[in-house]
């Protein structure tokens, strides 16, 4: 009997701690359903957003660091990826300086690494349409003036860099462009074109004109009319106060009064030119040929 009782009681007693290990089990497993997920969901989420927040900061084009990151692309070899990095930032970037400066070195980057000014003068065109003071603008103009020349097309490189010169005339530089707008205007056939930006620049900056006569006389000669072309080369010679320009000029009356026909006066001329002994005893030598012929 008490063998018996004996057993029962300690299979109560078996049955009562595997209840109570259950029930500890149950609560164990309970915490970790409860527990565990949301702490794991904390730091997953907080990955997450690391992630997202890190992949917007690198790539997207309204970052704050956008720039240094086209910057480093360019930088490190990688000029195409750079320029499309810079195309971004000036198209979705909020802050218009910003979007100015990635036009600027989108342009840059397409011209001098990527050696495509076509793409670079498009980018600095949309750049024009941005407000800019006068100053600012003159610059864009005459980048795009150059590029023009770049693709071998030196009418329209005239013509913005003559708009270059018009909206900043008293800039730093503008008598240099509105003498770049002639040169391209002659290199393109428009001598008309070229002699009229000529004939504007000694007006509009009189510290110029000697050099406008030289640059005037000198499409004169190249047109065929050294008649003309003398008596601009002769006002050029006078009005200038560089001995170097000077000496062109009286080069120019030279080779004027050789083309006339007035050989002797020709020759008088050369002396007074100051020239190289060399380079006077060539043009010497051709102007007594050509009277031997006559």
């Amino acid at each position: 009997m008490n063998l018996l009782r004996l057993a029962h009681v300690g299979r109560a007693a078996l049955r009562a701690l595997a209840a109570e290990g259950d029930v500890v089990r149950r609560g164990i497993l309970s915490v970790v359903r409860l527990v565990l997920p949301g702490t794991v969901g904390r730091v997953l989420g907080w990955s997450a957003v690391m992630a997202v927040t890190g992949a917007f900061l690198w790539g997207s084009p309204v970052s704050p660091l956008a720039m240094w990151r086209a910057d480093l692309l360019l930088g490190s070899g990688h000029p195409y990826q750079a320029a499309l990095t810079y195309d971004a930032i000036a198209s979705y970037n909020p802050m218009p300086g910003l979007r100015a400066e990635a036009m600027r070195r989108s342009a840059l980057t397409w011209s001098v690494e990527l050696a495509l000014p076509r793409e670079a003068r498009r980018r600095l065109e949309s750049l024009l349409r941005e407000p800019m003071s006068p100053q600012d603008r003159a610059v864009v103009l005459e980048r795009v003036g150059h590029l023009y020349l770049e693709e071998d097309r030196p009418l329209d490189a005239a013509r913005r860099l003559r708009e270059a010169h018009d909206i900043a005339p008293d800039a730093d530089g503008a008598e240099m462009r509105l003498m770049r707008s002639a040169r391209a205007a002659a290199a393109g056939g428009d001598s008309r074109d070229a002699d009229q930006s000529l004939r504007r620049l000694g007006r509009i900056h009189p510290a110029w004109q000697a050099k406008a006569d030289l640059a005037r006389a000198d499409l004169a000669l190249g047109d065929g009319h050294p008649a003309v072309a003398l008596g601009l080369y002769e006002r050029a010679a006078e009005g200038t106060t560089d001995p170097d320009e000077a000496s062109v000029a009286r080069l120019g009356v030279a080779t004027c009064l050789e083309r006339l026909g007035q050989l002797d006066q020709a020759l008088a001329a050369l002396d007074a030119a100051g020239l190289p002994p060399e380079v006077r005893a060539s043009r010497e030598r051709s102007i007594q040929e050509r009277a031997a012929l006559r």
